[in-house]
C-alpha cells in the first residue's frame, strides 16, 4: 500500500505552492519584461523615423539595438520566460508519471 493519504495532499501541496511561485516570481514578470522590450522595437519601426528630421539619429541608433531581442536568464545559463517554465512543468509530471508507474 501506499503512502498516507496526508503525505501525498502534503506533497501535492507542496508542489503546487512552488510551480506558483516560479510562475508568479520569476516566469510571468520576465516574460512581460521580454514582450514589453519587444514592443518598444516594433513602436519605433511603425512610428513613421523614416520621416523625422535627419538631426534625430538617436531613433535610429535605438532601432538598430532594438533588433536584437531581450532575454532574461538564469546567470546567463537558462532562459525565463513562459516556454521553459511550461517546459519545466511537463518534466515534472513526466517525471512523476515515471516514479508512479514504477512504485506500482
Amino acid at each position: 500500500m501506499g503512502p498516507p493519504l496526508h503525505v501525498v495532499i502534503e506533497a501535492f501541496l507542496h508542489l503546487v505552492a512552488g510551480l506558483n511561485m516560479i510562475y508568479i516570481c520569476y516566469s510571468a514578470p520576465a516574460q512581460g519584461l521580454m514582450d514589453e522590450a519587444n514592443r518598444v522595437g516594433r513602436s519605433i519601426y511603425f512610428s513613421g523615423w523614416y520621416d523625422f528630421p535627419s538631426d534625430s539619429k538617436d531613433v535610429v541608433t535605438f532601432l538598430i539595438r532594438t533588433q536584437k531581442t531581450c532575454e532574461v536568464s538564469a546567470g546567463g545559463i537558462v532562459r525565463i520566460d513562459m516556454e521553459m517554465f511550461m517546459a519545466s512543468v511537463k518534466t515534472i509530471v513526466s517525471y512523476f508519471m515515471f516514479l508512479r508507474t514504477i512504485s506500482s
